[in-house]
Formats: structure tokens, sequence, C-alpha cells
């Protein structure tokens, strides 16, 4: 979990935002927050650092006026018509969703950047958080590190904080190693929430082996060894409270079906499994 600002029900202080016909949520005494009061929202576009995405939706830096040092990561989606309200109205607006996954997250001490701000208006909607400017993905430590067993100890403290999220009743559906990151200082955030679905119960067995598939393709794809695989199991088990023996096998089917889409979209090699989950997965 993350070690510095750690997040708590307390720590985030949020309010119920209305400003220049801008609405939402935003953290209490915040740069955004400081920046709706003064009428410095939105931004102009020159001020964006967009990193990737099209016009309906893009990602990137912003480096408030008032805290330069204290940048903010966005995704900004643009939707035609009545879209926004229709997503809204369907709970499947993307920027509303990772507002409410971040705080979830942060609220049960999981690893995540710390949410700023959900702000909607007509047809535009805008998640922030905080920035992570030091930080590489998994997946890029997985190919500039040549130590094999740093890379299994880094992925395995990401398998807690997994556990922890599935505890609290969320399943992220896209943990590939490029949606997780580690920093300088050892601090892990999962980001990328846009698909992320939260439920009251605690998330189980089958659903969480469908969750993991996709972050244990990634591992075998990165070349750790299939032993890796029964690794992952026994974390995500220590760190449920609930046991769930036959994590291993629900793997299988879901490992399968991700490698073999990845054959066939992207040229990658076939991952094995280890024998005790099953044989390699074949085209």
């Amino acid at each position: 979990m993350m070690d510095d600002a750690q997040p708590s029900a307390a720590a985030l202080t949020t309010r119920a935002a209305r400003e220049n016909g801008w609405q939402g949520f935003v953290r209490q005494r915040g740069a955004l927050d400081t920046a709706l009061r003064e009428g410095r929202w939105p931004p102009h576009e020159a001020d964006l650092c967009i990193r990737k995405g099209r016009e309906s939706a893009v990602s990137g830096i912003l480096e408030p006026e008032d805290d330069p040092e204290s940048p903010l990561f966005f995704k900004r989606f643009r939707y035609r018509g009545a879209g926004l309200k229709i997503r809204r109205l369907l709970n499947r607006e993307r920027a509303s969703i990772n507002w409410h996954i971040s705080c979830a997250l942060w609220h049960h001490g999981i690893g995540t950047p710390r949410p700023e701000g959900w702000l909607w208006h007509r047809g535009e909607a805008w998640f922030l958080c905080a920035a992570w400017p030091d930080a590489s993905s998994l997946a890029a430590l997985g190919r500039q590190v040549g130590d094999p067993e740093k890379l299994t100890v880094s992925s395995l403290d990401f398998v807690t904080e997994i556990a922890h999220m599935h505890a609290a009743g969320i399943l992220h559906r896209d943990l590939k190693w490029g949606n997780l990151l580690l920093d300088p200082d050892g601090r892990r955030a999962i980001i990328d929430l846009d698909s992320a679905r939260q439920s009251s119960a605690a998330v189980r067995e089958r659903a969480a082996a469908r969750d993991l598939a996709r972050f244990v393709v990634s591992g075998l794809e990165a070349g750790l060894p299939e032993q890796w695989v029964d690794a992952v199991s026994e974390r995500y088990n220590d760190a449920r409270t609930s046991p769930m023996p036959h994590l291993h096998r629900h793997l299988r089917p879901a490992v399968n079906r991700i490698s073999r889409e990845h054959q066939r979209r992207y040229g990658r090699a076939a991952v094995t499994t280890p024998a005790s989950t099953g044989s390699s997965i074949k085209k």
C-alpha cells in the first residue's frame, strides 16, 4: 500500500462543485478547488501536456498556476449530443467511473494517485488526480530490469494491492502491467480505471481469477518463470481473508483466452502455465 500520504476516509475531504456552469466534485483546498473558485477553469488548451488519446478522449499533465510543483494528471472526455447525459444516467460515464473508483481505492488504503476532482459541463467531462511524474509502469520495469528476482518481488507486491482491491468489491477489468505504477519511493498505484466496476460484496473466486488473468499473462510475457503463477496465487490468498482454493483452476481458461487474443492481435508468443494450472497454452 502507499506509504506516503496514506489514503484514508478522513484524508480525502471533497465538496460538491458548481461554478461557472461546471458541476462535479473536487478535493477541498486542492489546486483544482482553488482554480474553480478563482474562475481559472477550464484550462487553456496550450497549458495541457497531452500524452495520448484522440479528440474524444485525451489524457496528460496539467500544471496548476498556483502550484506548478504539484502537477495533476487528467483525463478529458467529450461526448456528442446527449451522450454525456445518457452515460451519466446509465452510470457509464468514464470520468465519473474514474472518480468514484479512485475515491473508493483511496478510502480503503489501496495504492492509487490521490483523486482531485470530477467535473462536467455540457458535453465535456474531466477526471483529475495527483500526477506521479517519476513513476514507471510495471510493464516498463519488466523491459528494463534484467533481474527476474527483483521483477518477481515488485509484481507480487502488486498482487497484494489487487487482493485488497477485490476484497473491497472492486474489479479493475484491465490489469495489464501498463496500468500499474511504481515510483522511486516504492509507492504502488493502480490506474486507468475506465472499465472498473464496484459492488457492495467482495469479489468472488471466478471473477477474481478473470481479473487476475491479464496480470498473469503480462508477467509470463515479460519472461517470468511458470512457477511465478503459483506464487501469485499464494500471495493473493494470503492477502484475502476468505481462502480461494480453486483460483489456479479458474485462472487457466482466462489466461488461455487472453494469450490467444495476444497471439492473434499482436503476434506475441504463447505463454505457458505451471503444471498445477495446466499445460502450455496453444494456438
